[in-house]
């Protein structure tokens, strides 16, 4: 059954090859010289339409443009987006000609980049969807398989990086963020200024960081300013090693310390309610998450009650009061003031007596360098850690990756800012 021929604007009759012709922009050399729908049975439903391209007989190579003779040809299929909800098939006989400069080479083909089973703007309409929702997904709605549209998403990550411009970052920020179940991990390096993910390597080891510092030149490592990270000897070491400014560009993170802080502050009052609990005194029952809050957010009218607990001499009590003056000491924006603000409060936790902030009293005092570097220079891992929660909720959409590998893939396709298209026609 033929196509029913379509009325132009201007009043005269397109046929379906010209409209094939039109949509896919053709020019010479290349025509449509046929459309053929497919139907299927017993419904006499259209299930496909096969528009078959021809070349003429002026084959020219596509380095110089120069006429040459016909080498040899091969008949090729690419899938372009659908008509009227049928696959729509292209076909062509595409001819490799004899250059006398530049060999044997392609013609040049308008409607693919010369590599993949599909045409640009069908690649282009699956990278959207791949943008919106999951592989998964995609394959269900273009009525493909998974490997399939795997395949789309892999060849545009390696053409965005392949297309990206030499990294210059200035202030990055380095974290790690669960990969799959037992103990698989992903290093993940991000520019804090732009909040672009630069580099992601499968591990959580000194040599999965130095691969991004191997992977940038003397003058790019110089460039770099600032690294937040937490105070993992893995991620320290690397950057010590790669980094002839590590001294003062090592950033340990404000959260990550308030965080030591905050736990220990739970663990003292998880053991002093159990030894107030012997003696029936339950003043600290139910009170497990007031202690997350810091001094503002305490109202003197509401919770008068826990404003007595904060001043009374309970261990829980001068633990949190250290938390709040360890959060102030982040205020300052002088290294001079700050330290000397450090070395105030670690002598107060050398006299509290109270093991479980005595314990982290020494982390702090070797890790102080990078923390008053962090109060310098102004930044945070938050960045870092915000890119982190968009992965774990790009991995729970997909329901997880059936590899390191596709996880990584997803990272940069859906993070990396890169330009994930084909060619332009």
């Amino acid at each position: 059954m033929p196509f029913i021929p379509l009325i132009g604007s201007y009043g005269g009759h397109m046929d379906t090859n010209d409209l094939y012709e039109s949509v896919l922009d053709l020019k010479v050399p290349w025509s449509v010289y046929e459309v053929r729908p497919i139907y299927g049975s017993p419904k006499r439903t259209l299930s496909s339409v096969e528009v078959t391209i021809v070349h003429s007989e002026d084959y020219r190579c596509p380095e110089c443009g120069v006429s040459c003779s016909r080498h040899d040809s091969r008949t090729r299929r690419w899938r372009h987006l659908d008509t009227c909800n049928a696959h729509t098939i292209l076909i062509a006989e595409v001819p490799r000609v004899r250059c006398k400069k530049h060999g044997v080479r392609q013609v040049a083909i308008p409607w693919s980049d010369g590599h993949a089973p599909y045409s640009i703007d069908f690649e282009c309409y699956a990278i959207d969807l791949l943008l919106e929702t999951t592989v998964s997904g995609v394959a269900r709605l273009l009525d493909m398989s998974w490997d399939a549209v795997r395949g789309i998403q892999e060849r545009a990550v390696i053409r965005g990086l392949q297309r990206r411009a030499p990294l210059s970052p200035r202030h990055i920020g380095v974290d790690e963020t669960s990969a799959k179940k037992h103990h698989r991990y992903v290093t993940i390096v991000s520019d804090q200024t732009t909040g672009l993910v630069l580099h992601v390597t499968e591990g959580k080891s000194s040599k999965s960081l130095e691969n991004f510092y191997d992977s940038l030149s003397t003058k790019q490592l110089n460039a770099i300013e600032s690294v937040s990270m937490d105070m993992s000897s893995a991620f320290i070491s690397a950057t010590q090693k790669s980094l002839a400014q590590s001294d003062t560009a090592i950033c340990f993170d404000h959260f990550h310390v308030t965080a030591m802080f905050t736990g220990a502050v739970g663990t003292i009052r998880a053991r002093e309610h159990k030894e107030l609990m012997r003696d029936n005194i339950d003043i600290l029952k139910g009170t497990r998450f007031d202690w997350l809050c810091n001094d503002q957010e305490i109202d003197g009218r509401s919770r008068r009650w826990f404003h007595k607990l904060t001043v009374s001499a309970l261990h829980t009590a001068r633990a949190w009061a250290i938390k709040e003056a360890a959060t102030k000491c982040w205020q300052f924006c002088s290294a001079g003031w700050a330290l000397r603000a450090w070395k105030k409060l670690l002598k107060w936790i050398d006299r509290c007596r109270i093991p479980e902030i005595k314990k982290l009293s020494s982390t702090i005092k070797t890790h102080l360098w990078g923390i008053l570097n962090a109060i310098t220079h102004g930044v945070t891992n938050s960045p870092a850690e915000g890119i982190n929660s968009r992965v774990q909720k790009t991995r729970a959409q997909a329901c997880g990756f059936r590899s390191t590998k596709s996880f990584i893939n997803s990272i940069y396709f859906r993070l990396g800012g890169l330009d994930l298209y084909p060619g332009v026609r």
